[in-house]
Formats: structure tokens, sequence, C-alpha cells
């Protein structure tokens, strides 16, 4: 409450009407001690009025204000600069994997070593090696198989890609075990670039159980190790396997009458 002796403090109250009247308080000079409520209480004709005004000084405000705003530009900030640094990250992976696109060179129909390389979970070896693999071999297909082909000391996806390379067709080998596998994963994404690179048909899908097909998949045609005619439909993907050529032999003999004859096998 003020006292009316206050120079800082003036009231003035004006009468409307009867029983109505306005008032006005100010204050004037004020320090940061002078925060508070104050009350304002004088007596009409019928009853007392009372007004309250609470004084916040102008520092605090400013000060809570300048805290705010840094608080948030800080947020903002941070924001902004993460979103930079990701959007940095994501324009240099994408360069990386154009560069590294340009320089992968495929082979061309004409030089593939071997007919198939088979992409497949190790976990589904035997069944691989069983269903698929001896009866390519039998019938005259070339096979890659990491376990014998893939060089020693020579990093893995260097070898992946290779084998995609080497070979006419990847048969990935769908499984559960196949789509746990990176490595697996990463076979089929060669094969796939093989393909979208060279415009040919060089995978095919093959299931051996009931797991889901990848995404990257789902508008090839697979065939499945349970289907009674699946090595005939196998064959007929393939085509016709890779001529080998066989060996020149050169020999010479030698008559008793002085003559040499040369023979080539």
């Amino acid at each position: 409450e003020y006292s009316p002796s206050d120079d800082r403090i003036s009231t003035s109250f004006k009468m409307i009407k009867e029983c109505q009247a306005s008032s006005s308080l100010t204050l004037t000079d004020l320090t940061y001690n002078d925060s508070g409520e104050y009350r304002c209480e004088y007596e009409t004709i019928s009853q007392p009025i009372y007004s309250t005004l609470i004084v916040i000084p102008y520092h605090s405000l400013h000060h809570s204000n300048q805290e705010i705003s840094k608080l948030v530009g800080g947020f903002v900030g941070g924001i902004a600069f993460f979103a930079l640094v990701l959007t940095l990250l994501v324009t240099l992976t994408i360069l990386l994997c154009v560069i590294q696109r340009k320089n992968l060179k495929w082979n061309s129909p004409g030089d593939h070593s071997y007919d198939v390389f088979l992409s497949f979970a190790q976990e589904d070896e035997e069944i691989v090696e069983e269903k698929i693999k001896i009866p390519l071999e039998n019938n005259d297909y070339r096979v890659l198989w990491h376990h014998s082909d893939f060089i020693g000391g020579v990093a893995i996806n260097e070898n992946m890609r290779d084998a995609v390379n080497k070979s006419r067709v990847t048969i990935t080998v769908l499984s559960e075990h196949f789509l746990a596998s990176d490595f697996c994963k990463a076979e089929m994404r060669f094969a796939l670039m093989k393909g979208t690179d060279t415009h040919s048909k060089c995978l095919i899908p093959v299931l051996i159980d009931n797991c889901d097909v990848p995404l990257e998949l789902k508008e090839y045609t697979y065939i499945s190790v349970n289907e009674p005619n699946f090595l005939d439909k196998l064959y007929r993907d393939l085509g016709d396997p890779l001529e080998v050529e066989k060996p020149v032999i050169i020999s010479l003999r030698h008559s008793s009458f002085g003559y040499t004859t040369l023979n080539i096998q």
C-alpha cells in the first residue's frame, strides 16, 4: 500500500455518474526494489472500490526474454547445424557411389569364365550343393564356388564383385539365412548393379524355403527348388553352357625312314 505523501505516486478520480467512478494510479521513477503489488483503495458514495497493480521491473523481463532467446536460438542453431552435416554426409555418400559406379567395368557377354556364380548363405551349403551345384556341373555348366574360387588375401567385396563379373549369371539362393547375411545381400546388389549397367539378364532368384522375397527382387520371377521341374526350368533360364576350349595338343613323331610327322589335336 502507498502513502499519499509519496511524491512518486499520484492519484486522480473522476465521477462519471452517480455510483460510478474512474481512477488511475501512476508510478514514476521506479527502481528494482519497487517491484511488487500495489493496492489502491478509496471510498465512494455506495461502496469502497479497490484496484491492484503488479509491478515487474523491465530489467527482469528483458533479462528473461534474453535467456529465452538464447535458448531458442541455440536450439534452432543446433538443428540447422545437424541438418547441414547430414546433408553434406548424404551428398558425399552419393558422390562416392557415383564415382565407384563409374569405375566398375563389367565383362562383355563373351568374356565370362563361368556360367554361374552361386550366392548363398553358409548355413544352406549342403542343400545348395546337392540341389543346384552338382546337377549344374553334371550338365557341363561351369560353377563359381566361393570356397574354391575366391582368391585369398583379396578384400571380400572385391572377390564378390569379381565373382559376379566373371559369371554369366548369378543365382541368389534365397532363404531366411540369406536375408540375414550382409555378404549375401552385397552379392545380390552387385548382380543387380551389373544387370542395370549392362542391360542384360544376369540374375536368377532361387527359393529354397518360405522366406520373404527381398524388395530389390520383387520385380524378378523366381523359381523354387521344391517345384517338380525345377532343374528343367533352371537349365532353360540359364541357356546353353559356355563352350570349353579344348587344349591344343601338338606331337612330333619320327619314323625309321627319317620322316617327322606333326600331329595337332
